[in-house]
């Protein structure tokens, strides 16, 4: 399946079946690639935030920023699918 055939069956997803769905891609052995691949991207952004050229850039720091809460988020809505007892 190609990328854009991906995004359009995603968009018709409900709610119910995408959290079905993340919990059965949850218990397959590959999924910790795809939580690395969030925390490389969470850790690229907090490498860039913490720049001595970034510092005077208020702009660039806000999206650095804005993208590293992003991250984060989508971490927590994996993590309370996976755990839905778990509060915070």
């Amino acid at each position: 399946m190609k990328w854009e055939e991906m995004q359009e069956k995603a968009r018709l997803m409900g709610a119910a079946e995408i959290d079905a769905a993340l919990l059965a891609l949850a218990s397959d052995e590959r999924f910790p690639a795809v939580l690395r691949l969030i925390d490389r991207q969470r850790e690229a952004f907090v490498d860039g935030g913490c720049q001595q050229a970034m510092a005077a850039d208020p702009g660039k720091q806000t999206h650095c920023w804005g993208s590293v809460y992003a991250l984060r988020e989508l971490e927590g809505e994996l993590r309370q699918r996976m755990e839905p007892g778990r509060k915070g």
